[in-house]
């Protein structure tokens, strides 16, 4: 029995982060006892990884440059199962690339868009002939592109689920259609809707005043320590909080969603599949790194029989 397949589509870049006791001053030069490391990140690239490593069918739609960067993400992709086919090479643009320095007063963030933001609106034709059960909507898309892929799902009654984007007046979600499932960040909700909930009657007021923009069958509220929260409009479920110390969340989110997309292909039950996402993105958090955090399928089966027993 064939699997069902997902296609995530997304940014895919290269990280670069850097530890040091204190950034230079201008001109100036320090020799760091800290660490530097590259690694795989983007949402979509991140996501795809989480797919796979579930056991899903998963191709990726994004871009890279004609470079080492590319060549290693390709790779990386490869490796952990995800198809690649749709993963483009642009001849001009560099892969995107992120460095990310921390000293003692915190982390600072460069990132540089190059090829990623260079996806084409046409390139999600192509992606969709391989016809996938679902699709990731990745928050760091071009908006060109979410657009094109809602469309191309929606002509092939196939399942869209949305990574919602920070808000932005050049980039209307209300234009992209009916979207199966709309997955939102805490403090994303209070930019879209004018407050940050904090109760189950304010989540609803929230849910409400957020399909006004975005118009989605189910609303799922990604909300870290406190759980998550899930409501087609009608019933509202709370997804109670599994105990985890967070070590390094930075690739939590794209595992939430990810193993949201991954579980509701398999069942198409969205509190179940939150659940599942709330756990994989606890799990996640309570190691350190981007990529290597990411669970397997039998370590997500074994942290859930530990938390549930």
């Amino acid at each position: 029995m064939p699997k069902n397949r997902l296609l995530v589509a997304g940014g895919c870049r290269m990280e670069l982060s850097m530890t040091m006791q204190q950034l230079p001053g201008a001109g100036g030069e320090i020799v760091s006892g800290g660490k530097y490391g590259f690694s795989g990140g983007g949402r979509g690239l991140l996501g795809a990884v989480c797919a796979a490593r579930l056991g899903v069918d998963t191709l990726f739609l994004g871009r890279v440059g004609g470079d080492v960067y590319g060549a290693r993400l390709r790779q990386l992709l490869e490796s952990a199962g995800v198809d690649v086919r749709n993963l483009s090479v642009d001849k001009v643009l560099p892969t995107a690339l992120k460095v990310n320095l921390c000293d003692s007063s915190g982390t600072r963030g460069i990132l540089y868009p190059g090829a990623s933001e260079a996806l084409r609106a046409e390139d999600a034709e192509a992606a969709f002939v391989t016809y996938p059960d679902a699709v990731l909507v990745s928050s760091d898309l071009p908006y060109g592109v979410m657009k094109n892929c809602a469309a191309f799902a929606a002509a092939q009654d196939t399942a869209v689920i949305l990574d919602v984007p920070a808000l932005s007046e050049s980039a209307p979600l209300h234009e992209l259609g009916r979207l199966t499932a709309a997955i939102i960040g805490e403090s994303q909700i209070a930019s879209f809707v004018g407050f940050r909930p904090d109760s189950l009657t304010e989540y609803v007021k929230a849910a409400i005043r957020l399909s006004a923009r975005i118009d989605s069958k189910y609303f799922v509220f990604r909300l870290g320590a406190r759980g998550a929260y899930v409501t087609d409009g009608k019933y509202s479920e709370m997804i109670t909080p599994l105990p985890g110390e967070p070590a390094d969340v930075s690739a939590a989110e794209e595992t939430f969603c990810a193993t949201f997309c991954a579980a509701f292909i398999n069942g198409g039950d969205p509190k179940r599949s939150a659940f599942a996402a709330h756990a994989a993105a606890t799990l996640c958090a309570s190691k350190p790194g981007s990529v290597s955090s990411i669970p397997d399928s039998d370590m997500l089966d074994e942290f859930l029989k530990r938390s549930q027993g």
